[in-house]
């Protein structure tokens, strides 16, 4: 019994020192100012953040059926509906474009390298424009299944030839490297230009010219059409008005009756 109680005055003493030394190093803690406030009510809301009773959440078939035909009602009346819903993956990766507007050809040699590259890339390729000289190259290169013309579009053919400037007359041909880059073209296209003579019959100032329509008759894709820049469409629309009231104005200042009735000043 005695043992018991010394044990008993022990555990007390342990306790009384560590509420003190808690204190020590916390402070003493200030009382409570007031009693904490409520948390506040638990509100139910609608997909369209209506509120709704609570007790339309309980678990029973018809209540998640009233929930289900507001959210396809949301979907239906909102811009959620506008959404391409996901769709399994065909397990092919989406390729990148590389448009071709204006190419006018350069250094034939850095041409080759750079339709390597681009035809290494994988890239689809849409030429849109004028590509002439060392760009028709690109035929060569990159598989025909991955290029499109668009409705500007056109190859150029002329004599491969030496030196730099716009002196056509300084210019050294080489129809060496114009027969070579021939035998490089697909075999349509080829045909083409031997058709007309060849590369012999090529000439430095002077192009031979493969628009698109007769790309498409060879097979080739033609190009969907570019989407419209509303940007653009407004900045345009803008100008046009400007112009048209200053010719308005222009024409207040003649004598003589304006070029187009619509744009006559009111008498």
């Amino acid at each position: 019994m005695k043992k018991l109680l010394l044990t008993s005055i022990a555990a007390l003493s342990v306790l009384s020192a560590s509420a003190a030394h808690t204190r020590e190093w916390q402070g003493s803690m200030p009382k409570p100012v007031g009693k904490l406030p409520a948390y506040p009510p638990v509100v139910c809301v609608a997909p369209d953040w209506a509120v709704e009773s609570c007790e339309d959440r309980s678990d029973n078939w018809l209540a998640a059926m009233t929930r289900a035909f507001r959210w396809l009602h949301l979907i239906e009346t909102t811009w959620m509906g506008t959404v391409e819903g996901p769709r399994p993956w065909n397990g092919v990766w989406p390729k990148h474009t590389t448009v071709l507007y204006d190419e006018h050809g350069g250094i034939l040699d850095k041409h080759i390298v750079r339709w390597k590259e681009l035809a290494a890339s994988g890239n689809n390729v849409e030429i849109r424009g004028y590509c002439s000289s060392a760009c028709t190259m690109i035929m060569a290169y990159v598989p025909s299944d991955r290029i499109c013309f668009g409705d500007n579009s056109a190859l150029g053919f002329h004599m491969s030839r030496g030196g730099y400037g716009e002196n056509y007359e300084t210019f050294k041909p080489f129809p060496e490297t114009a027969r070579w880059m021939v035998n490089q073209y697909p075999q349509n296209i080829r045909k083409w230009v031997n058709d007309r003579g060849g590369a012999e019959k090529m000439k430095v100032e002077e192009f031979w010219v493969l628009d698109a329509p007769t790309l498409w008759q060879m097979g080739y894709r033609k190009c969907s059409p570019e989407p419209i820049d509303l940007g653009d469409q407004l900045r345009w629309r803008e100008r046009d008005k400007e112009a048209e009231e200053a010719y308005k104005e222009w024409i207040k200042t003649r004598e003589i009756p304006p070029l187009y009735p619509h744009t006559r000043p009111n008498s």
